[in-house]
């Protein structure tokens, strides 16, 4: 970072103090700027961004650099961690419970595979050998492609895994990854899927308020009926002069 990268740096770096209700005193200011200016602003943005996302507490200066040097990891070194996630989600969860790894081309690979269900139930040989080398390559091959700007199957596949128990805990993970562009297309698909859910409840009200419209407006043939002789009570019939 150069000096003129300083405002948004203690910009970065006063939010995440208000974040995390952690005052902070100008020789840590100091000490945080010494640390981490030998390294890109992007960098220590996007850094800062995922602490927030992952921890509690407020990031030390190692906390900036660990989550800096992860963005510098290669699919291969990012895959090989993406498993390790999945093989300690599988042995703390299960296949009972759902899932929400906080890298979403987790789940799309996990789907490509059989499903979150499936991989927790593979035999323990074939998931440490197979169900192992299949994730690394296609999950691999999905990041590749989505670092380009290409989708695999539909976002759809980006969304949280779910368990075999209907209404069980969904369970979030943490897998140190950084962030990248499958965040942004979940982000995207997100919002589309609100706005297509506030039209289906727009719609949904104005069918009701219709209805209810066309139904005040509407009688029976019994209420037709029933207006008809009230009516006809109302009108007095005409006087008669008797002649005798």
């Amino acid at each position: 970072m150069e000096k003129i990268d300083k405002i948004k740096f203690l910009e970065v770096l006063t939010a995440l103090s208000d974040l995390y209700d952690a005052p902070i005193s100008q020789g840590s200011i100091g000490l945080y700027w010494e640390t981490l200016k030998g390294y890109p602003l992007d960098a220590f943005i996007e850094a800062g961004r995922s602490h927030a996302e992952t921890s509690k507490w407020m990031p030390k200066p190692s906390d900036f650099i660990d989550a800096m040097k992860r963005g510098d990891m290669d699919a291969e070194q990012q895959s090989a961690l993406a498993w390790l996630s999945v093989v300690s989600a599988v042995r703390d969860v299960g296949s009972n419970r759902g899932v929400c790894f906080d890298d979403p081309l987790i789940h799309a690979t996990i789907r490509s595979l059989g499903g979150w269900i499936a991989l927790c139930r593979s035999k323990s040989q074939y998931f440490n050998s197979t169900v192992r080398a299949s994730f690394i390559k296609t999950y691999a091959h999905m990041l590749s492609c989505a670092q380009s700007g290409n989708v695999l199957g539909t976002l759809k596949s980006l969304e949280p895994l779910y368990g075999a128990e209907k209404g069980s805990d969904m369970i979030n993970v943490s897998t140190g990854l950084p962030r990248g562009p499958q965040h942004k297309l979940l982000q995207a698909h997100a919002s589309d899927m609100e706005k297509q859910n506030d039209g289906i409840d727009k719609l949904v009200r104005r069918v009701s308020e219709a209805t209810e419209i066309c139904g005040s407006s509407r009688r029976s043939p019994e209420q037709d009926v029933q207006g008809k002789e009230s009516s006809r009570q109302k009108v007095k019939s005409p006087a008669r002069n008797d002649r005798t």
